[in-house]
């Protein structure tokens, strides 16, 4: 016998639970018609009336948007720090004051304002890499403003990481910002502690267990004192997004959706009882992606790398998306990849990547030609990153799970399947390694198995994962790979 059991999508039908489930984007009319078991749009509705639900979001500030994102270039590194920490806050507010099974609209809100965060986090650590006093400034006041609570340095740690990347040895701000990662680590490693012992039998760790409170609120005194802190803060305004926000408009040349084939998508992937995939968005990333390898290595696990385009690197002017170089197996002639040894070792230890567009935006809010330029521009890097290796997954993950009917067309039209999760570590939103492992194993054990997302542009993942993986085990649970266009598990 075939020492591997193949797991094909048909072994059995995908549950549906509900739970923090991807938000499908509104945009079939009410009048269809069914040719072949595959449901097409009369073609006398323009496309023009979709009613796509936009993320006009919890009262942010200016930066709630692209668009008002590159302004955010023009201001001082301070201002950038406040509004990190301030879309830090309401991330995590969300996540605590969401019920136990999650609005669409908050979970969808509250990772549009994470990848916000990774915009101006990024732009804050160009800035302090290139002005040495603005650096020093910027790590004493993580170090030690009065303004901030504890819990808020925890949203600039991301930038002390990346930051160290660039900082030459000799700079002088080297040492203020080994001094801030100290901070953060510390503040970290006491409220995983805290989680810790409350969920070890502590008899302190009493009461009910909510979203994100693993243990009593006893247990968590710190961090319920500063959840209590932001609802105080936030009492006035408005939690609720906004989802009457239209869609960009469609053009009419756009072809009939019932020409670009059916709905091809996974939720849970079909896998049997007490099976996972690993799946990881948003990368690659130089710091945390290794250890994330280093991790699944230690274990002889493989996952899916869903990664985003602009960070895999950029195309060569004359191998655009669409043009014959970049559809073909290409080259280093092609494309500037980033980090071509992270790349090797991806491929080389058995994983795949897989496409996740190449800006990260909100798909349905986009018009055709914007849609397609960011499939087909990260595929064209993913072919010159991977040179024809097997690990090249025909794989797409839409962004913040947010996808309508053109969308789909659009992936299944270039051979790609949609896939989403039915598991979500919320790693984007816990700043808690413990309570993001919890989490996943608590969601797993409920539902039975499936595809569990986890980030791997930040210490969450890497730091809870290990913790997963080890329960699961013990649990009985398998972990599924993905070869050849299906899933295989290993027994």
């Amino acid at each position: 016998m075939n020492l591997l059991a193949k797991i094909l999508i048909s072994r059995r039908p995908e549950k549906r639970s509900g739970i923090d489930s991807p938000l499908i984007w509104p945009s079939r009319p009410a009048s269809t018609k069914h040719f072949g078991g595959m449901t097409r749009t009369l073609l006398k509705l323009k496309l023009t009336r979709i009613a796509v639900a936009g993320i006009a979001l919890i009262c942010l500030p200016p930066m709630a948007n692209t668009a008002n994102t590159a302004s955010a270039q023009s201001l001082s590194a301070e201002a950038l720090a406040d509004r990190v920490v301030d879309n830090f806050r309401r991330i995590i507010l969300l996540h605590e004051t969401a019920p136990a099974r999650a609005s669409r609209a908050q979970t969808e809100g509250g990772r549009y304002l994470f990848y916000q965060n990774r915009l101006l986090s990024a732009q804050l650590v160009d800035l302090l890499a290139t002005d040495e006093a603005a650096c020093v400034t910027s790590m004493a006041r993580i170090d030690a403003d009065a303004q901030w609570r504890d819990a808020d340095r925890l949203a600039l740690g991301g930038v002390i990481v990346e930051l160290a990347l660039r900082l030459p040895a000799e700079s002088a701000c080297a040492p203020p910002a080994r001094a801030a990662r100290s901070t953060v680590a510390a503040i970290r490693l006491r409220l995983n502690s805290e989680l810790t012992s409350a969920m070890s039998g502590n008899p302190s760790a009493s009461g009910s267990s909510g979203r994100g409170n693993h243990g009593g609120a006893t247990a968590r005194a710190a961090w319920q004192a500063y959840v209590g802190f932001l609802r105080a803060l936030f009492a006035a305004q408005t939690l609720t997004p906004d989802l009457s926000a239209p869609a960009a408009p469609v053009t009419d040349s756009a072809a009939p959706l019932a020409r670009r084939g059916a709905r091809d998508e996974w939720t849970d992937g079909g896998l049997p009882a007490r099976t996972v995939l690993l799946t990881f968005d948003d990368g690659p990333h130089p710091v945390h992606t290794p250890r994330v390898l280093d991790i699944l290595a230690r274990y002889r696990i493989k996952a899916v790398f869903f990664q985003v385009g602009q960070n895999i690197g950029t195309l060569n002017a004359a191998n655009g998306p669409g043009t014959q170089a970049t559809n073909a197996v290409a080259g280093t002639a092609a494309a500037n990849i980033r980090l071509p040894q992270l790349f090797e070792r991806l491929l080389a230890e058995g994983h795949s990547v897989a496409n996740h567009t190449h800006t990260h935006p909100l798909l349905p809010r986009l018009d055709e030609v914007s849609l397609t330029a960011e499939i087909d521009q990260t595929e064209a890097l993913l072919s010159a990153a991977t040179r024809g290796h097997p690990g090249r997954a025909a794989l797409f993950r839409p962004p913040y799970g947010a996808r309508n009917d053109l969308v789909l067309a659009e992936v299944t039209a270039r051979g790609l399947r949609s896939v989403l999760w039915n598991i979500d570590s919320r790693d984007w939103a816990d700043p808690v390694a413990q309570s993001v492992a919890r989490r996943v194993i608590d969601e797993a054990v409920r539902e039975g198995g499936g595809i569990v997302l986890f980030h791997d542009i930040h210490g969450r993942a890497p730091d809870a994962l290990p913790t997963v993986i080890e329960e699961l085990l013990k649990r009985g649970f398998r972990f599924a790979r993905y070869t050849g266009g299906q899933l295989v598990v290993d027994p």
